[in-house]
Protein backbone atom coordinates (compact mmCIF):
# COMPACT_ATOMS: atom_id res chain seq x y z
CA UNK A 1 0.00 0.00 0.00
CA UNK A 2 2.62 2.35 0.67
CA UNK A 3 4.86 1.77 -2.09
CA UNK A 4 1.65 2.19 -4.40
CA UNK A 5 0.84 5.74 -2.91
CA UNK A 6 4.56 6.39 -3.69
CA UNK A 7 4.63 5.38 -6.77
CA UNK A 8 1.33 7.23 -7.07
CA UNK A 9 3.07 10.56 -5.59
CA UNK A 10 5.70 9.98 -8.25
CA UNK A 11 3.49 9.98 -11.36
CA UNK A 12 1.68 13.19 -9.80
CA UNK A 13 5.08 14.69 -9.28
CA UNK A 14 5.89 14.30 -13.03
CA UNK A 15 3.00 15.29 -14.10
CA UNK A 16 2.98 18.67 -12.17
CA UNK A 17 6.97 19.11 -12.86
CA UNK A 18 5.93 19.20 -16.75
CA UNK A 19 2.72 21.07 -16.27
CA UNK A 20 4.86 23.76 -14.54
CA UNK A 21 7.28 23.79 -17.21
CA UNK A 22 5.47 23.60 -20.24
CA UNK A 23 3.58 26.81 -18.39
CA UNK A 24 6.73 29.06 -18.14
CA UNK A 25 7.77 27.84 -21.64
CA UNK A 26 4.62 29.33 -22.97
CA UNK A 27 4.71 32.55 -20.55
CA UNK A 28 8.10 33.54 -21.96
CA UNK A 29 7.09 32.52 -25.51
CA UNK A 30 3.85 34.93 -25.04
CA UNK A 31 6.01 37.33 -23.24
CA UNK A 32 8.62 37.40 -26.20
CA UNK A 33 6.13 37.54 -28.85
CA UNK A 34 4.23 40.85 -26.83
CA UNK A 35 7.53 42.62 -26.64
CA UNK A 36 8.42 42.07 -30.28
CA UNK A 37 5.48 43.05 -31.42
CA UNK A 38 4.77 46.23 -29.33
CA UNK A 39 8.29 47.83 -30.23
Amino acid sequence: MIALNKSLMYRLNQFYNRLIRTFYESAVYFLFVYIELNK
